[in-house]
């Protein structure tokens, strides 16, 4: 039996369990695994001529699923033994000062992209040349001043992040909307302004994400589910518009490559990996954190990056930036390298083991506090850190730049506590 049959096997009976147990479809544990059941059934249909994938990616694929799923369980037998203690229950407000001068900025920056954009459909081109121009510019270079160009990095666009997440958030938790609608906008206008579905796919998500949650609360039991079929028919019809003016009319072609070309390009990439000799030693999985350090010291300093973390920083980047075949027609794509294949670079199979072992427990902190202790803060962060698990087919998360700072902006600065209830 191969290693794709194995994880087929091994991901379906944790799926039916999970479905018997009645779990919500946002727990980390069902979603993670239906993804991935879902890439390796379709890779192994090989249609529409795409290429077939080693043992060596298959196994690091089980290996990761295994060690999530692991981390995970281990966490939740830990907190069922210690779940007769009292849970400390506390609430929280966001700075809302800080949220709505951070918004001005944002949209501020969104509308110049959006309506540049928007120029460009007028002019008869479509969302997919708007993001290949976006793709061709160098994402950390918007503009001349070095300065605004730091302040774009570490501040304006992760802000955005952390303003759609607590809009979305707001919706189901407080009667104000007005984070809520600020949030919409700059989904939207990202979205205009970069040809990408993104922002507005995390958006719905975070608005799933908190009814689910808010839905279990004593005082909203009578939120109208018509609300939550609203919403997702807005936001269904919306990510359909935009495919289509992405791909045309090879939407099931596409979609197809998406969620099967994952092992392919695992393969591919942990070739490079090997022939190089690198080793990460974290700062792969870890890159969105590093970077934002060393970025603000080298810029202060004057210094260079550090020699191993260039070579690693690069080599994330070629990912995104370099095209590979993936069929035998000479279908070509870039990114998809997956989350195994970060802690692969960090340290092989011993790095996929560890890391993902600590991401599965990781995420079912998250998950338990806001099952646990619901509030805003909790439903926010679980619902940031649930979308970075959603796309674990593209990246590891916190290696991208904006997500690590976005995490730390939520956990850290943008909440208080109080002793005023929201709901």
């Amino acid at each position: 039996m191969t290693y794709s049959n194995i994880s087929i096997v091994f991901l379906t009976s944790i799926i039916i369990y999970l479905i018997y147990k009645k779990k919500m479809i946002i727990n980390p544990l069902f979603i993670f695994n239906l993804i991935w059941l879902v890439i390796i059934s379709l890779e192994s249909l090989h249609l529409f001529n795409l290429l077939e994938s080693s043992n060596k990616s298959h196994m690091i694929i089980l290996l990761g699923l295994f060690s999530f799923n692991f981390g995970y369980l281990f966490y939740v037998l830990l907190h069922n033994t210690s779940s007769k203690k009292l849970i400390k229950k506390c609430e929280y407000i966001p700075r809302y000062n800080i949220l709505y001068i951070l918004s001005f900025i944002v949209l501020l920056y969104y509308l110049i992209f959006a309506f540049n954009s928007l120029n460009l459909l007028i002019d008869g081109y479509t969302l997919l040349d708007v993001r290949i121009q976006a793709q061709n510019t160098d994402s950390l270079s918007f503009f001349d001043s070095k300065i605004i160009n730091a302040i774009t990095i570490l501040i304006i666009i992760p802000s955005g992040l952390i303003i759609q997440v607590i809009g979305a958030s707001e919706f189901w938790y407080k009667k104000k909307k007005t984070m809520f609608f600020i949030g919409l906008v700059i989904a939207i206008l990202s979205s205009i302004g970069f040809g990408g579905r993104t922002d507005i796919l995390n958006f719905f998500l975070y608005l799933v994400i908190g009814y689910f949650f808010t839905n279990n609360l004593r005082k909203l039991r009578k939120i109208k589910k018509s609300k939550l079929l609203i919403v997702s028919l807005v936001s269904i019809t919306i990510l359909t518009l935009f495919t289509f003016s992405r791909v045309g009319d090879n939407v099931i072609k596409n979609l197809y490559y998406y969620f099967s070309m994952e092992p392919i390009m695992l393969d591919i990439w942990v070739n490079k990996v090997d022939s190089l000799n690198l080793y990460g030693f974290g700062n792969a999985s870890l890159n969105g954190f590093t970077f934002s350090f060393l970025y603000i010291f080298k810029n202060l300093f004057n210094t260079q990056f550090p020699s191993n973390f260039s070579n690693i920083y690069e080599i994330i980047r070629l990912t995104d930036s370099e095209w590979q075949f993936i069929t035998l027609n000479s279908t070509r794509a870039n990114a998809y390298v997956s989350i195994f294949w970060f802690f692969y670079l960090d340290g092989r199979m011993l790095g996929v083991f560890l890391g993902m072992m600590f991401y599965g427990s990781f995420i079912a902190v998250s998950y338990f506090k806001a099952k646990t202790s619901t509030n805003l803060k909790t439903i926010a962060v679980y619902s940031f850190l649930y979308q970075g698990l959603f796309y674990s087919f593209i990246r590891f998360p916190f290696s991208n730049l904006y997500y690590a700072i976005g995490y730390l902006g939520l956990v850290l600065l943008v909440f208080k506590k109080t002793n005023r209830r929201l709901v």
